[in-house]
């Protein structure tokens, strides 16, 4: 049975409607949010429960005190999430490139040119097998912050798949310098964390509820998982847009799972030392 805030809820997405917004692109906020929702409710009752549950609490304690902090956390929360949507979509706004013939034709970005990239940790399934859950999790948790602690926009994360990263960005070389940073942080921790591995591509892929699909994006995944421990593999695509500013060593042509022919790949070295100085 509705309540007044569904009432009050569906008031306001019926005045969205008529302020202009699709019913189609709305429906696909709508499950992007339900993807990650549930997600951050269980990080947040995970949270409180760490914070706040003490040794001979009763189940009426419990109830009482999630009750309690949950009056008391809603709006502070409420206003954090709003704050962070909002740097997300100024973020967006600067990232989105319309070309003359979308803006003719009045219609937004659809296929656009990008760096993709799968960042992976190697052996994280063994490494499954070895250790307990909850630190496995601990490793996952942590190349999550480590990734979004390198990655500098136009480089943003768009999903991590427990012991993997898939990164997106319309600027190649801001894509390989996030790479490289990622791969130093990771180095940086090899007593706790294993050797970071990643691949990246360069071309046309598709925006849809919050993901990339196309043959770049796969290209991308099928590249990681050809990569060495501790490497920066890439596509000839991505190596050609990048070319002037970064040193590779070509690899030998690999056949790449689902792609077809042998497939031209480079391992990235590092930025190029400027001639002089």
């Amino acid at each position: 049975m509705a309540g007044e805030e569904d009432v009050e809820a569906a008031r306001v997405l019926a005045r969205v409607v008529e302020a202009g917004l699709p019913p189609d692109g709305l429906l696909e906020m709508a499950r992007i949010s339900g993807q990650w929702l549930p997600a951050l409710a269980q990080t947040v009752v995970r949270m409180v429960g760490e914070a706040f549950l003490r040794p001979g609490d009763s189940e009426l304690d419990v109830a009482r005190r999630y009750r309690a902090v949950a009056e008391e956390l809603r709006p502070l929360l409420g206003q954090t999430l709003e704050h962070h949507l909002t740097q997300h979509l100024r973020q967006a706004i600067r990232s989105e490139v319309l070309s003359h013939s979308q803006i003719a034709g009045g219609r937004g970005s659809g296929v656009e040119p990008v760096a993709v990239a799968f960042a992976d940790l190697s052996g994280f399934t063994r490494l499954g097998a070895r250790v307990p859950a909850d630190e496995v999790g601990r490793v996952a948790g942590r190349l999550a912050a480590l990734a979004a602690a390198a990655v500098v926009p136009p480089v943003r994360p768009v999903k991590y798949l427990g012991d993997a990263a898939m990164l997106v960005s319309p600027d190649p070389a801001a894509m390989l310098d996030s790479l490289l940073r990622l791969c130093a942080a990771v180095d940086a921790e090899r007593e706790t964390l294993p050797p970071l591995h990643a691949g990246a591509a360069f071309g046309p892929a598709v925006p849809r509820a919050g993901d990339w699909f196309g043959h770049t994006v796969n290209l991308a995944s099928r590249i990681s998982g050809v990569a060495r421990a501790g490497t920066v593999v890439g596509d000839s695509a991505l190596r050609e847009a990048t070319a002037s500013g970064y040193d590779w060593t070509r690899l030998p042509r690999h056949h790449l799972r689902g792609v077809p022919g042998r497939v031209d790949l480079h391992r990235l070295r590092g930025p190029r030392a400027e001639e002089g100085g």
